[in-house]
């Protein structure tokens, strides 16, 4: 569940750590610092919207 993998992330960013490191194998994902995070977090919900649009269709 990518969505509880986020939370995670961000959950573990609001309690102040300095590095989080998130993979999703199999989605090709990899970042290892908090810095990055943030913005991997985005990409991950903005590719999932445009994927959930996709199988709408």
């Amino acid at each position: 569940n990518r969505r509880g993998i986020i939370d995670e992330v961000e959950e573990e960013i609001k309690n102040g750590m300095s590095g989080v490191s998130f993979n999703d194998e199999k989605e090709g994902f990899c970042w290892c610092y908090t810095s990055q995070i943030l913005s991997a977090t985005k990409m991950v919900k903005e590719s999932s919207i445009k994927v959930s649009k996709k199988l709408r269709i």
